[in-house]
Formats: C-alpha cells, sequence, structure tokens
C-alpha cells in the first residue's frame, strides 16, 4: 500500500514506470511500456465499465515470477494469491479488496462454461456483470450472497488457456529466457533490493496522488483515437484503458 499522498511530477509518471520495470528485468521495448501502462490503468480501474487483464505466459526460468513480484509493488491494492488459488480465493479476496489480484502458476484447463474458475474470470472483467453469488451458511439458514469478483486481475502461467473468451480479456506478455550473464551484464540484481522496494514506494505514492487528483473526472479517448483491431471486444479493453491516461500518454 502507498505510505502517503504525492503529488509531483505526475506528468513524468508513466515513463518512470516504464524505467522501474526497465531496471529490473529484460523485457521488450513493447512489453515495457505494456506493463507500465496496464499498472497506471489499475490505480482507475474502477471508474471504468471494463477492467481488461493481463497474462504472462513462459516456460520455467523465464521470469514470470519476477515480473508478478514487480507488478505486485506497483499496481492498485495488489493482493498475492499464491500457486495453490481456489476460486473461492478469487471471489472473496476481490470482494474484499476491491484492487488488483495475481495469480501464480494458474495452469488450469477450463472444460466448459460451468467451471467455476471460468465464471468468475470471464464475468469479472464488466463491472455490471462482475458478481458471482455462492450459498453461504448464516445461523441455521442458507442464503445466496453476492461477491464482487469485477476489478485488474495478473495471471501467470507456463501455457496459454484453451479459452477464446478469457483470452480475448487480456492483454499478453510472453516472456523469455536469459542467462545469468546476459542478466547481470545488463546490471540487474537477482535479488530484489532495497532499493527497489523505495522506488516502488514512490511510485506508489505519487500514482495515489494522481488517483485524487483525477477523482470526479470522467474517463475519455481524445478525439480521433482509432485502433487497429476490427475484433469489439479487444477494442472494448483497449478504450477503456487508455481513456484513463493523460492526454499525452493516449
Amino acid at each position: 500500500l502507498p505510505t502517503g499522498i504525492s503529488m509531483e511530477s505526475h506528468d513524468t509518471l508513466i515513463p518512470d514506470l516504464k524505467e522501474f520495470f526497465e531496471k529490473k528485468f529484460i523485457f521488450e521495448e513493447q512489453q515495457l511500456w505494456l506493463l507500465a501502462l496496464y499498472t497506471y490503468y489499475t490505480w482507475h480501474y474502477d471508474r471504468l465499465e471494463t477492467a481488461p487483464y493481463l497474462f504472462i505466459v513462459g516456460d520455467i526460468e523465464t521470469g514470470k515470477s519476477r515480473v508478478l513480484e514487480l507488478l505486485k509493488l506497483v499496481c492498485f491494492n495488489s493482493v498475492y494469491l499464491g500457486t495453490a488459488v481456489t476460486n473461492a480465493n478469487i471471489y472473496r479476496v476481490q470482494n474484499e479488496v476491491r484492487g488488483t489480484l495475481l495469480l501464480d502458476e494458474f495452469e488450469k484447463e477450463f472444460a466448459d462454461r460451468s467451471d467455476p474458475y471460468a465464471q468468475i474470470l470471464n464475468s469479472g472483467y464488466r463491472k455490471g456483470s462482475g458478481v458471482v453469488f455462492r450459498t453461504e451458511q448464516i445461523g441455521k439458514k442458507f442464503k445466496p450472497m453476492p461477491y464482487v469478483v469485477y476489478g485488474p486481475k495478473v495471471i501467470n502461467a507456463r501455457t496459454l488457456p484453451k479459452d477464446e473468451a478469457l483470452l480475448s480479456r487480456c492483454f499478453i506478455i510472453k516472456t523469455k529466457s536469459y542467462r545469468k550473464d546476459q542478466i547481470m551484464e545488463a546490471g540487474i540484481s537477482l535479488d530484489f533490493t532495497k532499493e527497489y522496494y523505495r522506488e516502488a514506494e514512490q511510485l506508489r505514492n505519487r500514482l495515489l496522488g494522481v488517483r485524487f487528483d483525477t477523482a470526479g473526472i470522467e474517463p475519455k479517448l481524445l478525439p480521433g483515437i482509432e485502433f487497429k483491431t476490427q475484433r469489439p471486444r479487444y477494442a472494448q479493453i483497449l478504450s477503456a484503458m487508455v481513456s484513463v491516461f493523460p492526454d499525452n500518454a493516449q
């Protein structure tokens, strides 16, 4: 969580987020911008009707967990659910924190639409439908209780799920394998340092400042912005994320 509210350097916040990721792991340029922009978007997702996800896919020892740990440090109200996540973890935690959920080693094969994970994730990207009901015992009676599952989620897995509906809600980053000497040559520490945590704390405080500074302002795209995709859902998640960016970032 932030430790304070910083109203300084809002204009350079997104480039500074990009630099934060750039100094902590080896990414391609497009991946760096996606990580920075997705992080920024998580701090404003509750002003939107659509909450796209981020899917990180790669083989073992390609840095997937590293990416997840970095996002955990700077995303809005981030909660790391670990590698043994259950569907109850997802809907109960999201209902409580209303933040960014991080799911590690999420190797799920959705057999059909009745799969509880598929139901939660596929409905959780839309504010209007991002609710699941579960029967809970209250005293001696059982009552259906609503749980809000709407919100950004970062999913980490070795392979992409065979679920086009879920993938259509995601931006995808594919990680690569790098040797130790390549990482060291890039000046990247294998372990997180105290400086990493200090940088992340300063960024969180600035991101909170922007959240307060833009409260009550309706997100919208600048006139003339168009997307190349012809798929409605892709255009939907792009429009949602870009609409919360400052004009220069749009």
